[in-house]
């Protein structure tokens, strides 16, 4: 027969554990908002010309444009677009620990790293996978020294190494055998961050309310920054211009 004490024991526990699963659900609910925007480039852009690849017969079955700038109707692509480093804290739910525990991943595919460019969380995995019937070579360095230059023969297993555990760092992959693969990604403190695709558009969900500095890097026409407020269960709009020399 229970006393009256363990009774009031359980009864406590229950309320406790209640409470506990109550605040941890209100903090997961906490309204979030969003960024969407579109990047602009201005100023003269090279036409995009057919890579010369003859010196690789399986490349060259696949024909590919020069990628430096590629633009839609002056829309830019292959902009990292996101908060900047030290402006918010990385634990954010779900989001963060998506990319955290997950690879960011990034295929060799017609002889060109696809997509050109991605965001990764300190410390985060990196598999790059070769999709073609060639020998690449993955030779990933960051402005000051090479990180790691691994062959990848055609069907062998992906190369996952980890990014820099510092934030703001630039990884640059590369094929030696094919000097015009070039793929990048950026170190960054936090999960909100998006690359513009087809038509220059990005968008970056589940923002906590603030107001922050948003960071934009393109591998050639270098960076962009700008402020916006975010409110609870509205969307941020950004619009920003990269000029082209």
């Amino acid at each position: 027969m229970r006393t009256f004490s363990s009774i009031a024991v359980v009864v406590l526990g229950a309320a406790l554990s209640v409470a506990i699963a109550t605040g941890a659900a209100a903090k997961k609910r906490a309204p979030t908002g969003r960024i969407a925007g579109v990047v602009h480039v201005s100023g003269h852009i090279p036409a995009r010309t057919p890579l010369d690849r003859r010196a690789d017969p399986f490349c060259a079955q696949h024909r590919q444009l020069s990628a430096a700038v590629i633009a839609d109707g002056g829309k830019l692509r292959d902009v990292f677009v996101g908060i900047a480093t030290g402006q918010i804290s990385g634990s954010n739910g779900s989001t963060a620990s998506a990319r955290a525990t997950a690879p960011a991943t990034i295929t060799q595919t017609g002889c060109m790293y696809q997509p050109r460019v991605i965001g990764v969380l300190p410390g985060q995995a990196i598999a790059i996978s070769n999709g073609d019937a060639t020998l690449h070579n993955v030779h990933a360095y960051d402005q000051k020294r090479t990180l790691f230059n691994l062959a990848q023969p055609p069907r062998s297993p992906a190369v996952t190494r980890h990014a820099p555990k510092k934030a703001g760092e630039i990884v640059i992959l590369k094929c030696d055998v094919h000097p015009w693969m070039r793929a990048y990604a950026v170190v960054t403190d936090n999960p909100h961050f998006a690359v513009t695709g087809e038509g220059g558009t990005f968008s970056i969900d589940h923002v906590p309310p603030g107001t922050y500095r948003i960071e934009a890097w393109h591998p050639v026409l270098g960076k962009q920054t700008a402020q916006v407020k975010v409110r609870a269960g509205k969307t941020a709009h950004l619009e920003l211009t990269f000029k082209a020399k």
